[in-house]
């Protein structure tokens, strides 16, 4: 008698395990962006979700849209972005990132913001122009740009809009 094949088993296990996967990333965020936080308790959510999704990199590699689904990607993608505390984490995710838009698993954007996130954090200028700051006159700008002058030709190669229009449309989600 033959014996029998359990391949199946294993993809079934293995699909159960990232839908769950899924699901806690974004209940991370959502929680995260849920609460009304200080600006310390802020910064101890984002250091366990950070340790959280590190232990899931760990586990199954980046979580991309075949392993997790399109919500549970930009929960992780978020998780990421929030992740100022720890850049050399950021800059760890934003290899993996690199990696996942090359084959396609996730948005190339999210390459785009968590590069510019880091630049931010390290002091230095942006090249997307993702990162805005409210200006003491409620006027929302773009942090320092270098090499503005192919800005909007950087952000398409990356699926974002010019940069007016997005801060156009970032005054109207933030009702500024």
């Amino acid at each position: 008698m033959e014996p029998l094949n359990y391949q199946w088993l294993h993809f079934i296990i293995k699909e159960m395990t990232h839908k769950r996967i899924a699901q806690k990333l974004v209940r991370m965020v959502r929680e995260e962006q849920r609460l009304q936080l200080s600006i310390d308790d802020f910064n101890k959510k984002t250091k366990k979700n950070s340790n959280e999704l590190n232990l899931i990199i760990k586990k199954i590699g980046w979580p991309n849209i075949e392993k997790v689904g399109k919500q549970g990607a930009e929960a992780a993608w978020l998780i990421a972005q929030h992740s100022d505390g720890d850049i050399n984490f950021q800059k760890r995710c934003l290899k993996l990132i690199e990696k996942e838009i090359e084959k396609n698993a996730i948005p190339r954007h999210y390459f785009a913001y968590l590069y510019d996130r880091i630049c931010i954090n390290l002091g230095k200028t942006q090249l997307y122009g993702t990162q805005l700051k409210n200006k003491p006159n409620l006027n929302i700008v773009p942090y320092p740009i270098r090499l503005r002058s192919k800005l909007n030709e950087r952000r398409r190669l990356y699926n974002l809009p010019p940069l007016d229009v997005y801060i156009k449309l970032f005054k109207q989600f933030n009702n500024k």
